[in-house]
């Protein structure tokens, strides 16, 4: 017998290990929209069955015009007030989400995202809510793997959408947009629509409206051979993190007195990918969540394992931070340490006005409308138009390429090459765009050390 979507919800919650009981307090996340409605409203037919108490949210992001925003919000509240449900209202102040997102140098959706988080773990503490459930259903996971492939995401982000992380359950992700839809149709429930589902300017709108349309044109039926991958990818990544915690403990990762410091024989003996997340892990360990809004490049990762081991010594500087061996470490880096390698490769993310130090120089950072100056100790500068905060300067990576004036890309180490640089290929800093999602290389800066510069002007010199 086919499972109403009631039963679904309910055997849904039921897998993840809930048992209802008269301690038991569910939250739900309401937007207003069709998916966190018939949500709500299943949950309310189920606490009439079933010992628990449920409470809901909405958070009004400011994002759109008051008359919109407000409008969304007010709905939940005179929905729940219909139901006898008690629901708590977040605001976020106006403006608040755009500047976010600019300052972080993030998309709009991750940084609402940032903020209505905040207002979840806000309302679980306050509530003494067991868990909140959210709305998020399965094409809401077809859209999400696709999205995350595109970006090239790495298997945990390919594993999708969980049905269960802490204290948010999800226990619509095996229900489709079309069943909530003739749900909400036979209920005769009302929601509300948000205008801006229907923008091309966000990602996630295109895959839905663009791209989904012609894989199921190309391929029917490509859903569920993109759910199975999203299976396997979650066998893998459960097995990567068993062996990821196996390698920590063979590295013997020691954090004593803000330094760092790991087995370098033991590390040279992991595989590619254990390589590789030992520094992502113990990068993030120093830094201690200070690099919020930021990311290590994966490419950049990459080349310090391949520096590490092709050579006797190798420094990383970035956030701070200071790699050296004997046993590999990692300092928080401060002035005072001047530490000198055989061969360097240097890393940082700046992300304000201020002065750097690096091993062989010291500059100083300064946003200007739309110009970002950059000035050396010696004197030297450079100034790039349309660069704005984040933005990476580093050492020459080996599969760097840069744009020419025809818009061809470039080998950047045979540029260098082509200068005569010799051995201070790894001298000279290569400033990096974070804007984009791909970091383009924005300059050259070779006059720092008495070589011409190269600057990337609209995907052109």
């Amino acid at each position: 017998m086919k499972e109403s979507f009631e039963e679904k919800i309910k055997n849904s919650l039921l897998s993840q290990g809930i048992v209802f009981s008269k301690n038991l307090i569910l939250g739900v996340a309401v937007s207003g929209g069709a998916d966190s409605v018939s949500l709500l409203t299943a949950l309310y037919s189920l606490s009439k069955t079933e010992p628990f108490l449920l409470k809901a949210l909405t958070v009004d992001h400011n994002m759109r015009p008051a008359e919109q925003s407000g409008r969304d919000a007010d709905f939940v509240e005179s929905y729940c007030r219909s139901l006898d449900i008690p629901c708590r209202r977040f605001n976020i102040p106006q403006g608040e989400i755009f500047s976010y997102a600019k300052k972080m140098k993030t998309g709009e959706e991750s940084a609402a995202r940032h903020f209505r988080y905040q207002c979840f773990e806000k309302f679980i503490a306050e509530e003494n809510i067991s868990y909140l459930c959210l709305a998020h259903n399965k094409n809401d996971q077809t859209e999400t793997l696709l999205m995350r492939f595109l970006q090239g995401a790495d298997v945990k982000a390919l594993s999708g959408i969980p049905f269960k992380r802490g204290k948010y359950l999800r226990p619509m992700l095996e229900i489709s947009r079309k069943e909530i839809e003739n749900y909400l149709s036979e209920k005769n429930i009302s929601h509300v629509t948000d205008e801006s589902n229907s923008s091309h300017v966000f990602l996630r709108n295109r895959i839905r409206l663009d791209l989904i349309p012609l894989l199921q044109k190309i391929l029917p039926g490509f859903e569920n051979s993109l759910l199975l991958v999203k299976n396997k990818m979650q066998e893998d990544s459960d097995f990567i993190e068993e062996c990821l915690e196996k390698a920590k403990e063979k590295v013997c990762i020691k954090n004593e007195k803000g330094s760092i410091s790991f087995s370098l024989k033991e590390y040279l003996s992991l595989a590619p990918s254990m390589r590789k997340r030992i520094l992502f892990y113990v990068s993030d360990l120093a830094l201690n969540g200070k690099n919020e809004g930021l990311r290590i490049p994966y490419s950049f990762i990459s080349e310090l394992d391949r520096k590490i081991i092709s050579s006797t010594s190798v420094t990383f500087e970035g956030f701070g931070l200071l790699f050296s061996w004997n046993e590999v470490s990692v300092n928080v880096k401060n002035k005072s340490q001047n530490k000198t390698a055989t061969e360097s490769v240097f890393f940082a993310i700046v992300d304000k006005d201020g002065d750097l130090d690096f091993p062989e120089f010291s500059l100083h950072t300064e946003k200007n409308n739309s110009y970002m100056k950059i000035t050396s100790s010696s004197g030297n500068g450079i100034i790039l138009d349309g660069l704005d905060y984040p933005f990476i300067i580093r050492s020459m990576q080996s599969a760097d390429t840069v744009r020419d004036a025809e818009g061809t890309f470039r080998s950047l180490s045979k540029i260098l090459d082509g200068w005569k640089c010799g051995g201070d290929k790894l001298r000279i800093p290569i400033i990096v765009d974070l804007s984009d999602p791909a970091c383009p290389v924005k300059a050259i800066w070779g006059d720092l050390f008495d070589y011409k510069n190269w600057i990337v002007k609209n995907n052109s010199l």
